[in-house]
């Protein structure tokens, strides 16, 4: 959620695409190569412009010089010349320059990591109403970095960018009006905020609204809106909304028809970055035949992905299929073993498959098994 003083990638490209129509439209290799020439001198002398300017004290030159050395915009990247030039500029009162040095600062860019340093100059900046350093400060104070942790402090910071219309204070904002950090939680006005961040585009608030709406809190439970919603954070590539957008397609509801496949589509997406949820509801997909063909060994296959990661539910259908046979082989210790980790993770019924599978193993078989969840450890996948 930073934010920093990197002009718009869209806007640089879009501009050094126009200085370049000259050259790409001219007549041959020479003449290109002689344009390119005169093009470097012209950088050259306004580079050497730019300098003077700024050794003179024109802040908007030292503004320039300075954002050109951070991005290295026609000029080598030189991250203390860019920290040199704002702090010129910052001395002159400029609070966007104080912005950036706290940028800086924060990710100590040119300049030794300092994050009271940070907070020091995102506070001139915050102070004199830049959206960006309100936003920064902020989470400063959230985090208790460079500053004393304080959530009321944090929230008057974020509150002022999120009035400002900076998206990822607005959905924080968001947050902590739900969990109750800055008084009674408020539901409805947390959704509120979470609407303005996801009008912006802001993928993760996107997903929450996704979230709220598919479960009636703070928002009239609407599963079309959610499957909206969650659908915007999923093309952002947000694997978390990619599973519950699959889960939700899986098991439709009220106003929502079940689409089996776009479910396996979004859940195959979500299994394949690592998410547990998407992987075990992607194995009930093959169990069942639902948008994929039925395939035992692929259902088996997703479920023990997603129970090495821990996910009860998971543990307990990868057992069964070890107790049954199905897509595995036949394997009671193996069975046993998962159960007894479900178990351990209070998976409803586990225990209960734990001591019935003990009856038909011997006491050595059931040593091994217990062993092997005694050595299990999870896995990131």
């Amino acid at each position: 959620m930073r934010c920093s003083p990197e002009r718009s990638a869209a806007v640089a490209a879009a501009a050094l695409l126009g200085l370049c129509l000259p050259a790409c439209t001219a007549g041959g290799a020479e003449t290109d190569r002689s344009d390119v020439e005169s093009y470097q001198k012209s950088l050259d002398a306004t580079m050497e412009e730019l300098q003077r300017e700024a050794r003179r004290g024109e802040v908007s030159a030292q503004m320039e010089l300075a954002t050109r050395y951070y991005e290295g915009r026609f000029v080598e990247q030189d991250f203390e010349k860019a920290a040199e030039w704002y702090g010129a500029a910052a001395e002159r009162g400029i609070a966007e320059a104080y912005y950036s040095l706290g940028v800086m600062y924060e990710k100590g860019q040119g300049v030794v990591q300092d994050d009271r340093a940070a907070a020091k100059a995102y506070e001139v900046a915050a102070e004199a109403g830049v959206a960006q350093a309100e936003n920064n400060l902020g989470f400063l104070y959230l985090e208790g970095r460079g500053v004393e942790q304080d959530d009321r402090t944090a929230f008057e910071w974020l509150d002022r960018a999120a009035r400002h219309g900076v998206a990822a204070s607005q959905f924080v904002v968001g947050e902590m009006i739900a969990e109750g950090r800055v008084g009674q939680p408020d539901p409805e006005k947390a959704a509120q905020w979470y609407r303005l961040a996801a009008d912006q585009g802001f993928g993760i608030a996107q997903e929450e609204l996704g979230r709220k709406y598919a479960a009636g809190d703070g928002v009239e439970r609407d599963l079309v809106v959610a499957a909206q919603w969650l659908e915007r954070a999923a093309v952002q590539g947000i694997v978390s909304a990619q599973a519950q957008l699959g889960a939700l397609l899986a098991r439709g509801g009220p106003g929502l028809d079940r689409d089996p496949q776009g479910a396996s589509e979004w859940l195959r997406l979500a299994a394949d970055a690592g998410e547990a949820a998407a992987q075990s509801n992607l194995g009930l997909l093959y169990l069942r035949g639902n948008g994929v063909d039925k395939d035992d060994a692929q259902a088996a296959r997703w479920f023990g992905r997603a129970a090495g990661q821990g996910m009860a539910s998971a543990q307990f259908r990868l057992a069964t299929m070890f107790e049954y046979g199905r897509g595995v082989d036949k394997d009671l210790v193996q069975a046993m073993t998962w159960f007894e980790l479900a178990a351990r993770s209070g998976a409803r019924g586990a225990r209960e498959r734990v001591e019935a599978i003990g009856v038909e193993l011997d006491a050595a078989a059931r040593t091994r098994a217990l062993a092997a969840a005694d050595a299990w450890e999870p896995t990131t996948e």
